[in-house]
């Protein structure tokens, strides 16, 4: 429920859900860290003060009741929350009164007003903003494909949309830009595409060699897939002016593993010899192989996930160490 509001997240889902049913909990580790350090933001007793006033206050258990009874594979979800039996039992002890009913009327108004909806938004679903723009006689109702909650923040097309309603309300904002939306997909299970090398040569560090296309050069020399808010997959390829022990060196600090790892092993490839090295990081599997070459040392590092480590380092990692050489 938590993870339907952030839009990054949502690709991710199906494989996350299907990873935790088999026992596997990385990406959903990776997840919770930061939706937990928002607890400390939210006031448990504002929440509940605002709830039982505004809404639960027109409820009752045995309305719950029959909502549960028609939607019984929600029952889980709601049976202990706030908006179910507990939260009407906690209201009459919390003693805060009830809104005046006008509160539960639709609003009536011929402001110019832009209603936008996250398809997969899980606290005020898209039905709800169509029901509210029923009554605007200036509203306009927009859904967004693979969009959580907040839709108005999300960049591209709704960000686009809202600055142009707010630069001329009189008119609805151009939704052609919906229909590209529609080209997002979700991350499944074994649906990962073909790897495909393509050539690259970097100027900034004087080398060349492949990377996975597809993925996005996020800084000089770092590459990363993206697929979702939890891929973890990332490949660098840079080169400095150090020996290899310095490098070496650079890295464990920056890596923070205490001590320098010892190498895996060599590898011979267009006149270098790599160095193998490898280690875990916060749960993620870090290859990474230094050469010595005209000068400077060359650095390959691939960052995955321990599930894909090892399809990862044949399919990038192996033959970006390979054709990676300095520029000529």
């Amino acid at each position: 429920f938590q993870f339907l509001y952030g839009t990054e997240i949502i690709p991710a889902l199906p494989r996350i859900l299907v990873d935790a049913s088999q026992g596997t909990y990385t990406d959903i580790a990776r997840l919770m860290g930061p939706l937990l350090a928002t607890g400390q933001a939210v006031s448990s007793g504002q929440q509940i003060t605002v709830l039982c006033h505004d809404e639960i206050a027109f409820g009752s258990e045995e309305r719950f009741e029959q909502a549960i009874a028609e939607h019984p594979e929600l029952e889980r979800a709601f049976q202990d929350s706030i908006l179910g039996e507990v939260g009407v039992q906690l209201c009459d002890q919390w003693q805060v009164g009830q809104a005046d009913d006008t509160l539960t009327k639709a609003v009536t108004s011929d402001l110019p007003t832009l209603v936008m909806s996250g398809e997969f938004d899980p606290v005020t679903p898209p039905s709800w903003g169509e029901r509210v723009a029923e009554t605007l006689a200036n509203g306009h109702f927009f859904e967004y494909p693979g969009v959580g909650h907040g839709a108005s923040a999300v960049a591209g097309c709704p960000q686009e949309m809202m600055l142009a309603f707010l630069e001329d309300p009189s008119a609805a904002p151009d939704d052609a830009c919906i229909e590209a939306m529609e080209d997002w997909q979700f991350v499944v299970p074994g649906g990962e595409a073909a790897i495909v090398l393509v050539p690259f040569e970097s100027e900034t560090f004087g080398i060349q060699g492949v990377v996975p296309e597809g993925w996005t050069e996020a800084q000089p020399g770092v590459y990363a897939r993206g697929t979702s808010a939890v891929d973890a997959a990332a490949l660098l390829e840079q080169a400095a002016p150090r020996t290899e022990a310095q490098m070496l060196d650079l890295l464990t600090q920056q890596l923070d593993l205490g001590t320098s790892p010892e190498s895996t092993g060599q590898r011979e490839a267009n006149g270098l010899t790599w160095s193998l090295y490898a280690a875990e990081v916060q749960g993620l599997a870090i290859d990474f192989a230094l050469a010595e070459g005209d000068g400077k040392t060359l650095l390959v590092l691939l960052q995955s996930s321990p599930e894909e480590r090892e399809a990862l380092y044949e399919a990038v990692f192996l033959p970006a160490v390979d054709a990676l050489v300095p520029m000529e």
